[in-house]
């Protein structure tokens, strides 16, 4: 009988145990259900407000983003159109420089840089006369004041002397660097020895010829990246062609 008795209580307090433990599960499934609910209907209402935003936007907009899309495509055509163009109008410009350093019956000539894929990029330009070298010149650039400035420097065939310079490109300040353009400052470096390199001064006779460049006054340093320019340019040039 006590056993029987012992057992009767062992077993209901088993089941009080069971009971108590399916309810606290069910009382943390509902309050779970419930944050789940919760965080789903804020997500939709997230949903539901960005996408009426982005609606709007595209309403608002589209007339905007159509004219973009059709301006780029249309300046994208264009450049692709005008490339050749611009490409060669470059080449001629650079053949008048050369004739005005060289003399109008020059012909000039492109050497193509072996080292390049595309058989494009110029690697120095060949001046002739009669079948007969008389030069050679390349584009060289270096930092200004303003800007990037971008030479061509000529030399004759021997590498002795200089034939001259031309401005590609300048971008340096009106009135001052920018005088890096006129003939007074240019036609310095004429016929200048090739024998050592070329020097900025700040006084000196334009018209005489030697290593000494007379600066442009207030633009020093414009005249300094020209001199530089040319010194390295030249350097270059006859390693390239005697190589």
């Amino acid at each position: 009988m006590f056993q029987a008795q012992a057992a009767g209580f062992k077993g209901s307090g088993s089941i009080s145990a069971f009971a108590q433990y399916d309810s606290i599960v069910n009382t943390f499934q509902k309050d779970f259900d419930q944050f789940k609910q919760s965080i789903e209907q804020e997500h939709r209402q997230f949903l539901n407000t960005n996408d009426s935003v982005f609606a709007k936007f595209l309403k608002d907009s589209w007339l905007v983003l159509l004219a973009a899309l059709v301006f780029g495509l249309g300046c994208s055509g264009i450049h692709g159109q005008l490339k050749p163009r611009i490409e060669q109008n470059a080449r001629d410009k650079i053949a008048r420089e050369l004739r005005v350093l060289f003399g109008e019956e020059t012909t000039v000539d492109e050497v193509i840089d072996p080292a390049d894929p595309d058989g494009k990029r110029v690697l120095y330009y060949k001046a002739s006369q009669n079948d007969e070298t008389i030069g050679y010149a390349l584009q060289a650039n270096g930092g200004g004041f303003a800007d990037k400035i971008i030479l061509l420097v000529a030399v004759d065939a021997e590498f002795e002397n200089l034939k001259g310079i031309a401005v590609l490109k300048s971008n340096e300040t009106p009135g001052f660097g920018d005088k890096i353009k006129n003939a007074k400052f240019k036609d310095q470096f004429g016929n200048c020895p090739m024998g050592q390199k070329l020097i900025v001064t700040k006084r000196g006779d334009r018209g005489v010829v030697d290593y000494r460049i007379v600066s442009i006054t207030g633009a020093t340093i414009s005249s300094q990246a020209v001199v530089d320019i040319v010194n390295g340019g030249a350097e270059r040039l006859k390693e390239i062609v005697k190589q």
